[in-house]
């Protein structure tokens, strides 16, 4: 992967971080293993509503995660 690019969501799913112009990228995986939102602004934000401070998964992101688990 370039370090400019920026993973598809199916990657982001299986790995918790990445490298992007030098800096570590915490991905959805990332962050929910993290187990709380920060409210920092994060790119892959997974919680709804974003940076908000509140811990409810996104419901495309829990989707998602469920059919892998199925998979």
């Amino acid at each position: 992967m370039n370090d400019d690019e920026i993973p598809h969501l199916d990657w982001r799913l299986n790995n918790e971080w990445y490298s992007w112009g030098g800096y570590v990228v915490y991905t959805e995986l990332g962050l929910i293993v993290k187990g709380y939102c920060c409210c920092n602004g994060c790119r892959h934000c997974p919680y709804e509503p974003k940076h908000s401070g509140y811990n409810e998964i996104r419901e495309e992101i829990s989707e998602a995660l469920e059919k892998q688990q199925k998979d």
